[in-house]
């Protein structure tokens, strides 16, 4: 048997076999080992472990920092009340906006609009 078809038969046709393609099988990804490669745990620069590894970034140092910081987020109800004052405040600055774009205007461009002296208290009135 050569040694290229024993290196199919698993780690230990492997052992002799150390060229650039050479594969290691026991590996979770396969990737060519480096001439002369004894260690277990060697991972290449640049390899997909390296990059599997950039992918994530620490949440919390414990799973109880983890937790703690979880069961601190507001609940459901309380985010709705924050999204609703939100939603005020944004109403607010809306009406806010139109009663300054017609007070802008004179009194005779307001009456073309059809709003009466009164107007910016029935604008108010409107949207509440």
């Amino acid at each position: 048997m050569t040694k290229a078809s024993e290196a199919y038969r698993g780690r230990e046709g492997m052992k002799g076999l150390r060229s650039s393609t050479a594969i290691r099988w026991d590996a979770d990804l396969a990737w060519p080992p480096s001439q002369g490669d004894e260690d277990e745990d060697y991972v290449p620069a640049g390899s997909f472990a390296e990059a599997w590894e950039r992918s994530f970034t620490l949440a919390a140092p414990s799973l109880e920092a983890w937790l703690e910081a979880w069961l601190d987020q507001p609940d459901s109800e309380e985010l709705q009340r924050i999204a609703d004052a939100e939603a005020v405040k944004i109403r607010q600055a809306s009406l806010d906006l139109q009663i300054a774009r017609l007070a802008a205007k004179t009194p005779q461009e307001r009456a073309a609009l059809g709003l009466s002296e009164n107007w910016e208290e029935e604008l108010r009135q409107a949207w509440r």
